[in-house]
């Protein structure tokens, strides 16, 4: 082995367990690990059943001991299986107490349910001062409307709006990296975003989907459009796969692409050719993306390097919307939840602050 050191493993043969790797897979493409896990399989086949001799060398009661090990090793993944049957069982129990609460709420954000006073009333605060009724007012003559306050469309607002229009769009835009990815023209189109919903993965603990349901609109057919991450790891980080719907668009409303003309020099004297074509553009619909169907098809690294940056953007928006914006909708749509995250930062900073002060004491 190449770089080797002298010393006491310098006669130590290579094997898996000693033979460093240097690629980090973590900036590996799902294309390039599953190549290299292919070779690598193959490459090792070798060794199936072959150690360094280690553990065969040692003594008798230590070997003893390493098979104690063993045991308690076994006895901790079958605890790990009892936890994780347990915590499914746990989360499909209130995932269906949670679904009556969600559909109730899309009733009343679609405007098909009208909540009694009972529902809307709740204890006084100065952060949601609405809920507080409003002090006596002394009695006066009352001065006839002028025809300003008379046509105000807020004076209206009450009888003619239904539901709570726009909900989502304003619940997406409460949060500033999934607002940013906004574009106009997406914004336009989530005002027909009448409902998002988790959806839960069998037999997957950590996997989720989401589904986004439409009202008819004037950019693609589809009523629903969903995306599954499938996570494979325990700590919810190394993705496996993701399923997308594909968007129906409809003609000359697709809101991934642009497109733009370009002029190419002519050859030999001939005029400049006028060529119009499409290219991608930002649009949070590039969730609903395949990735893994446009890496079958790209074989610049660049380009995958990218769609793996794009592939593990989809992973944090998607995990963020179903594990925090849907469950906590109406404290995005009025804002709350940002002040409460900006609180969080603020208590941070002052620890940190704080922790800076006893270290120069």
């Amino acid at each position: 082995m190449k770089g080797r050191t002298a010393g006491p493993l310098a006669d130590v043969p290579d094997t898996p367990q000693n033979t460093p790797v240097s690629t980090s897979l973590h900036s590996l493409t799902d294309k390039d690990v599953f190549s290299f896990a292919s070779a690598l399989e193959e490459k090792l086949q070798v060794f199936v059943g072959v150690n360094s001799g280690y553990i065969k060398s040692l003594p008798p009661p230590v070997q003893r001991r390493i098979r104690c090990l063993k045991q308690i090793h076994t006895q901790y993944e079958d605890i790990v299986k009892q936890y994780e049957a347990e915590k499914a069982a746990l989360e499909a129990k209130y995932n269906g107490l949670y679904n009556p609460l969600w559909t109730k709420r899309s009733k009343v954000i679609a405007g098909t349910y009208e909540p009694t006073d009972a529902e809307c009333d709740g204890p006084a605060t100065e952060e949601d001062p609405a809920a507080a009724p409003e002090p006596a007012q002394e009695t006066t003559k009352e001065e006839p409307p002028t025809e300003e306050a008379a046509e105000s469309p807020i004076d209206a607002a009450p009888t003619s709006m239904v539901g709570i229009p726009d909900f989502w769009l304003t619940t997406m835009s409460s949060y500033p990296p999934l607002s940013q990815r906004l574009s106009d023209e997406d914004r336009e189109c989530l005002k027909s975003l009448v409902d998002i919903k988790t959806i839960v993965v069998p037999d997957e603990p950590e996997s989720f989907g989401l589904e986004f349901h439409f009202a008819p609109n004037d950019y693609f057919t589809n009523t629903v459009l969903s995306k599954t991450f499938h996570i494979i790891t325990r700590a919810g980080d190394q993705l496996s796969h993701a399923e997308s719907t594909k968007v129906e668009w409809k003609e000359g409303k697709n809101l991934t692409v642009e497109t733009v003309t370009v002029t190419k020099k002519g050859r030999k004297g001939r005029k400049p050719k006028t060529i119009t074509k499409e290219q991608p553009k930002e649009s949070f619909f590039k969730l609903f993306k395949d990735i893994e169907e446009s890496a079958e098809e790209i074989e610049d690294e660049d380009e995958l390097e990218g769609l793996q940056d794009m592939f593990e953007e989809q992973l944090y928006l998607g995990r963020f919307i179903a594990k925090q914006m849907v469950p906590n909708a109406i404290r995005w749509f009025t804002g709350e939840a940002m002040e409460d995250d900006s609180d969080d930062e603020d208590d941070e900073d002052d620890s940190d602050y704080s922790e800076e002060e006893s270290d120069d004491d």
